[in-house]
């Protein structure tokens, strides 16, 4: 009979170990998730810059607009044109720059919204920037 109360004893132990470690487990979980996702919206937004700025220095006539467009086929998230548009407005930053002729065109405060919902705010940035230049032919 003794030997049944130390078997209860162990597993009551489990459990609240369980859920000692749990959370941490959670957090490491979905800190890594988050931070990959964080990560590759970096990524493709860089991507999209780097388009973007190249659009302007090798089209005929290229400007904001071909750019817009460049970076917009990038940035293309569930097929909503219009959501990547709005959220380019305010954000898209484009100069020509002299002595090489060059083309800079960056984005400032691109919202970045989180994937898990986790983690609070405090510890996750809002927004990406990315900048690239190019010069002319």
């Amino acid at each position: 009979m003794g030997n049944q109360g130390k078997i209860q004893n162990n597993q009551g132990a489990s459990a609240i170990e369980l859920v000692m470690v749990l959370p941490i487990l959670l957090s490491i979980l979905f800190g890594t998730i988050e931070y990959g996702w964080f990560f590759k919206k970096k990524m493709d937004l860089n991507n999209a810059v780097a388009e973007g700025v190249r659009a302007i220095v090798y089209t005929e006539g290229g400007g904001k607009n071909n750019a817009i467009n460049a970076i917009v086929e990038v940035l293309m998230e569930n097929g909503d044109y219009g959501a990547v548009i709005a959220k380019l407005n305010g954000t898209l930053n484009y100069t020509t720059l002299q002595n090489p002729d060059r083309a800079k065109l960056s984005i400032n405060g691109w919202q970045h919204d989180s994937l898990t919902g986790f983690f609070p705010s405090a510890l996750l940035p809002e927004s990406i920037s990315a900048t690239a230049v190019m010069a002319f032919p």
